[in-house]
């Protein structure tokens, strides 16, 4: 029992990492605590025997409730995010859940008799000593897992512990787990294949990586993270894995030998991940796994051989299972339907009429699986689906249910779906407005039950037995004339063009169509895989947003042949005084505009030291539109979400507060200079500077500007420091993509919120249990005797070879460790505290807030500490997830009423103010142009600091294999 392993483990070895991912970790011993606390709160909140749905974002807050609730003695049932108050309806009803756990705020009404926990505020690594009440019984209810239903509403799917215990003893047998071993949890939970991932590693002591391959940066970082986390299981489905093949570098294919079990799912497994593991003669178990989610997860296995073979069979059935083909006259044979049977059949769903599929034979349970299947002596091979079940990408997906959907919206008479070749064609008989309607649908449903191209028809084809003639439909309204290679058509072109139709799985004639892009079915997989082909044709760099900013692939090309193009165009950037006046009046005219202020709220201590003091620095969103009424589109989307865009910083008699203004009611346009690049120059240089006098005289503090010469359109978005820190330009990126893309723009706390919590938790009564804060003021005792002048006073600049890390916190504390190291050396000081710049945002809540959220971070050094002793002690400081700890601010303790200081923030000030005697700031990475022009721009403010500071100021970056270290002390 899968609990009672966990629990055996936590006490064999209680400190070794058990769950983690790039924020966080847990040892074992802090999953069994943390899920007993949890089970024995959920049983306090709802008994046991009970249904609870779970909307979590991908993240080990997954693993830690289920096991919570498999211990409590209930059910969990995973709902997508993007699940839609109709679904949500509809499974709060038909399971009868009692309770939601959540990691995210919600975003509609949920249902007054579901209770709801908030598992962020529940997760506490400290002082949980609860056991765990668990009963064991096979027929526990574990979890009940939703598949596609021909009515338009998912089937509820039961699984009991049988079942479960199935599942996981299977999968020891086919991959095995031990102490060395660690799973990769990718696939999302609401797929059962994430069952085997979310529990798998606990069988034999095994740990537990967490990280989804949704984005190209989590293709392209995969082989970092396997060689990182020694990943050793690896369960994807075919289209995933195709996809990471193109993504990797042939110099980093070798690091895919560090895996040890690939386990092929989902899909049929296809010939090409086959030839890609015989030519490279991996060392890793290729195994090809099948298994409807009523027979829990896998019913069969083939392990792949190391030489090539004609067709790929789903292999043998797994142990306690047996599978059964019956022919239309219902006779078993070697071709036909597959029926299984075993210890996996779940016991149906919770919508007992559905159950027709679970049927008795000779007194056992089989469930046909709507599969044809061959047999050929042992193995079996699949052949495909009797019914409208199909996959996209590797989710089951049920016709029936989209045509359901569809026919709900009024206006829609009659609506036919067809799969042909990977994408979805919804025909619809309908007088209405098809852009309206597919938006509705885009909003209500997630993304594979969206088909790909929407049809208005007036009337359906008929067969001569009175039912829709499907075949008529694809041959009239998809099929046409093909392009004819014989054309006067470059040969590397249309080869890229047949790549394109491989990548998209769209008829090549297609392509040329002016189908919006987004129409021609581009998901998680496939945009990563043409944005390569193109960079690799064109010989240029791209990014989503080049994708999505083009309207049709035509369009799309075009670009990538303008890109291509201006990279070798030099451009005169000069414009002359009266053009520059012109602009400038412009910025200023906009920044100092009357407006009647909404609503209001007090700045924070970085407020206050900006306005008071010389402080010049913007953050500068740029991105390319082909028309002007997307960019005012984008404006107003992201200004309605992030109040703090339209916001002016006020004084009266020493209070300072941001004002809201009510919306954006202007914006700059300029569109009177043929020069885009020239003028975009021209104010990226003098927008700082404007911005710092706008800040100190009650002007608005951001920049929104269109520039247009008629050919080409650029929203420049320029913000002052005071509402904007380093992060937010990739924040603002991220969400111009998903305004694009018609996808909702994440969740995010506002800065308004963020300055209330700042205000909250450094209250005395939270102070009093902030472990950080203790330490420091601890450790402060110990390093009174730290004489600067110890330290000889001249700029330095050094270089030490770049150890290739994967993050810059690691960076971070890496330099930071030489730091002390060499500080230890030079003036015998056993104990340090370095401050670090970081702007890290480490809530989920948190990722997309816009506002300048910056902090430092006290690291401390003790001179016994190895480079692993200061890492251990010191990595907790950036991932925490602890409210106290993250909007702690020693600076806001004696900052908040500055220049003023009252007698409390007079004692902060001498306690924590020189707290750290040096102060570092990790800059990233810089091209070599970058750090000519940096290393001119610091000699002056080095300069400033050495002649009016005390502390000594390091920062650092890298550049061509080496770490540079610029310090305003010789301490190398």
């Amino acid at each position: 029992m899968i609990i009672n392993i966990l629990k055996n483990n936590a006490l064999l070895f209680p400190e070794k990492i058990a769950l983690e991912d790039n924020n966080q970790s847990y040892t074992y011993r802090e999953v069994d605590t943390i899920t007993n606390y949890l089970a024995n709160k959920i049983n306090q909140s709802i008994g046991k025997n009970k249904r609870i749905l779970l909307r979590l974002t991908h993240s080990p807050d997954i693993i830690l409730a289920v096991l919570s609730i498999i211990k409590s003695n209930n059910t969990f049932v995973p709902l997508p995010l993007d699940i839609d108050s109709e679904k949500f309806e509809h499974i709060f009803v038909s399971t009868k859940a009692d309770l939601l756990i959540t990691n995210i705020d919600l975003d509609f009404q949920q249902p007054r008799e579901v209770k709801i926990m908030d598992i962020r505020n529940s997760i506490n690594k400290r002082n949980l000593e609860f056991h765990n009440n668990y009963e064991y019984s096979e027929e526990n209810e574990i979890y009940i897992m939703h598949t596609s239903g021909s009515t338009g509403k998912p089937k509820g799917v039961i699984i009991n512990q049988k079942n479960l215990n199935y599942i996981l003893n299977n999968i020891q047998i086919i991959s095995p787990v031990n102490y060395l071993s660690t799973y990769l949890f990718s696939t999302p939970y609401t797929f059962d294949v994430s069952i085997t991932e979310i529990l798998g590693w606990i069988q034999g002591g095994g740990k537990v990586y967490t990280m989804p391959l949704k984005s190209i940066e989590n293709y392209r970082l995969f082989t970092n993270k396997v060689k990182k986390y020694n990943i050793t299981h690896f369960a994807t489905s075919p289209s995933n894995f195709s996809t990471l093949i193109r993504i990797l570098k042939k110099s980093e294919f070798y690091l895919l030998d560090q895996l040890k079990y690939v386990l092929i799912c989902g899909e049929k497994f296809t010939k090409n991940i086959h030839d890609f593991y015989i030519s490279n003669n991996f060392n890793f178990t290729l195994i090809n796994v099948y298994g409807p989610t009523e027979t829990t997860v896998y019913a069969s296995y083939y392990i792949l051989p190391r030489h090539q073979i004609n067709d790929i069979p789903i292999g043998i059935p797994i142990l306690d299972t047996t599978f059964k083909i019956f022919n239309d006259d219902k006779k078993e044979c070697n071709e036909g339907l597959l029926h299984i049977s075993g210890k996996g059949v779940s016991n149906g769903y919770i919508q007992e009429e559905m159950n027709g599929n679970f049927i008795q034979i000779n007194n056992e349970m089989y469930y046909n699986t709507g599969d044809i299947v061959k047999r050929n002596e042992h193995l079996y091979y699949f052949k495909g689906r009797t019914d409208s079940q199909v996959k996209i990408n590797g989710v089951r997906v049920e016709l029936g249910e989209i045509e359901s959907n569809i026919e709900k919206f009024k206006g829609v008479d009659k609506c036919v779906v067809i799969k042909n070749y990977r994408k979805l064609y919804a025909f619809i008989l309908s007088d209405i407005n098809l852009d309206g309607l597919k938006k509705k649908i885009e909003q209500l449903y997630p993304s594979f039950l969206v088909p790909h191209h929407f049809v208005v028809i007036n009337q359906f084809p008929i067969t001569s037995n009175g039912k829709i003639d499907k075949k008529k439909l694809i041959k009239k309204y998809i099929q046409s004339d093909p392009i004819n290679e014989s054309d006067n058509m470059d040969i590397e072109y249309l080869d890229l063009l047949k790549e394109i139709s491989r990548i998209l799985d769209i008829p090549i004639y297609d392509l040329h169509s002016n189908n919006n892009i987004l129409d021609l079915g581009l998901d998680s997989l496939n945009i990563v895989q043409l944005i390569l082909t193109l960079e690799n044709y064109f010989d240029i760099k791209l990014e989503y947003s080049d994708i999505y900013s083009s309207e049709n692939l035509n369009l799309l090309i075009k670009n990538c042949l303008i890109k291509k193009e201006n990279d070798f165009i030099i451009v005169d950037k000069n414009l002359n005084d009266i053009q520059k006046n012109k602009i400038y009046k412009k910025l200023n005219d906009y920044l100092f505009q009357d407006f009647s202020p909404v609503h209001s709220f007090p700045v924070i201590h970085t407020q206050r030291l900006q306005f008071y003091n010389k402080f010049r620095s913007a953050a500068i969103v740029k991105y390319k539109f082909d028309k002007i009424d997307n960019a005012l589109k984008v404006l107003n989307k992201l200004f309605l979400k992030h109040q703090i865009l339209n916001s002016r910083i006020t004084s009266t008699d020493g209070y300072l507060a941001f004002e809201i203004k009510k919306n954006i009611s202007s914006v700059i346009t300029i569109d009177d200079f043929n020069n885009s690049t020239a003028v975009i120059s021209h104010i990226e240089n003098i927008a700082p500077e404007i911005l710092e006098t706008s800040r100190k005289h009650n002007g608005l503090l951001s920049i929104p500007i269109i520039i247009t010469n008629g050919s080409e359109t650029y929203l420049l978005l320029i913000l002052d420091h005071a509402i904007a820190d380093k992060s937010v330009e990739k924040i603002l990126m991220e969400e111009i993509s998903f305004i694009i893309q018609g996808k909702e723009v994440p969740y995010s706390i506002s800065y308004e919120q963020y300055c209330n919590y700042v205000f909250k938790f450094n209250k005395n009564k939270y102070l009093k249990k902030n472990t950080i804060h203790n330490n420091l003021i601890s450790f402060n005792h110990d390093i009174r005797n730290f004489n600067i002048k110890l330290i000889p006073q001249k700029k330095t600049i050094t270089a030490i070879p770049d150890p290739k890390l994967l993050k810059s916190i690691d960076y971070i504390l890496f330099v930071s460790y030489h730091i002390c190291k060499e500080i230890h050396r030079i003036s015998n000081i056993n104990k340090i505290i370095v401050a670090v710049l970081y702007d890290g945002r480490p809530l989920k809540d948190m990722r997309y807030t816009v506002g300048s959220c910056a902090s430092s971070k006290y690291l401390l050094f003790d001179k016994e500490n190895s480079y692993k002793d200061f890492y251990e002690k010191n990595i907790d400081v950036f991932h925490s997830t602890n409210y106290i700890d993250v909007f702690y601010r020693p600076g806001f303790l004696f900052n908040k009423n500055y220049p003023i200081f009252t007698e409390k923030e007079v004692f902060y000030k001498e306690k924590l103010s020189d707290i750290s005697k040096i102060s570092f700031n990790f800059l990233g990475e810089f091209d070599d142009l970058t750090k000519k022009e940096y290393l001119n721009n610091i000699k002056d403010t080095f300069l400033e600091l050495q002649n009016t500071s005390k502390k000594i100021y390091i920062n650092s970056f890298i550049n061509n294999g080496y770490i540079h270290i610029i310090s305003t002390h010789e301490i190398f």
